[in-house]
């Protein structure tokens, strides 16, 4: 992978991402009682990343350890990463409380959805096939290649733009993006993904949890 593949696929997620969703609210629009079940409606956006991803990765002939970063990571930086995703939360939450001055929390507003699914079956999509799919995208693949633009900096930052403007709204866009950059941090000191899958696994695993069991989490489910 190379900057300019790396463009190519953001293209590529993005638009997906919008011929995806585009294509679904017609479906709905045609058969409005014939709705795709709530777990693959939760999935769908996920997987709508992980098909560019994986049929760009097989077409550039990309080495998978390159993309994966499979880096051996010690257990002691593993256990340092859950602290260092805890004291991330607080900047998270305040990022997500202001855009909310703009804008409404996008996961609240379909939180009522998410919770006619049962807590194992949501938590696996947001918690686990979620992260490893934009990890892979967006730590893997995507910063794999805009690094060697040799800008470690900007690579970050960028990754980190293109994860926010990924969700398609203000709201989630701010804090992922403040997300994307605290785990490209990360990608690049281990030189792996998994510490950063395991923060991202963190935050949104901590933020399905609350969603399910706390009574009031008017104005803080965050997802990224």
């Amino acid at each position: 992978m190379n900057p300019s593949r790396s463009g190519i696929l953001y293209l590529f997620i993005i638009l997906s991402i919008i011929i995806g969703s585009f294509a679904s609210t017609i479906m709905t629009i045609i058969f409005p009682y014939s709705n795709m079940p709530g777990l693959l409606t939760l999935a769908f956006g996920e997987i709508l990343i992980f098909i560019p991803t994986f049929v760009l990765i097989m077409a550039f002939g990309v080495d998978i350890r390159e993309t994966f970063a499979d880096r051996k990571v010690k257990l002691l930086t593993m256990i340092l990463v859950v602290p260092f995703t805890y004291m991330l939360l607080p900047l998270i939450a305040a990022c997500n409380a202001f855009t909310m001055l703009f804008t409404d929390n996008v996961v609240d507003s379909v939180s009522d959805e998410i919770l006619k699914i049962p807590f194992v079956l949501s938590f696996a999509v947001i918690a686990v096939f979620g992260p490893f799919t934009e990890e892979l995208a967006f730590r893997g693949a995507e910063y794999s290649g805009l690094r060697k633009s040799g800008n470690v900096r900007r690579a970050i930052l960028l990754q980190a733009l293109m994860f926010g403007l990924m969700h398609l709204n203000f709201n989630q866009l701010v804090y992922a993006f403040v997300v994307g950059v605290a785990i490209g941090i990360l990608r690049e000191v281990t030189g792996s993904i998994w510490p950063g899958f395991l923060a991202h696994f963190l935050i949104n695993g901590t933020s399905t949890v609350a969603m399910y069991f706390l009574t009031d989490t008017e104005s803080g489910v965050m997802s990224s």
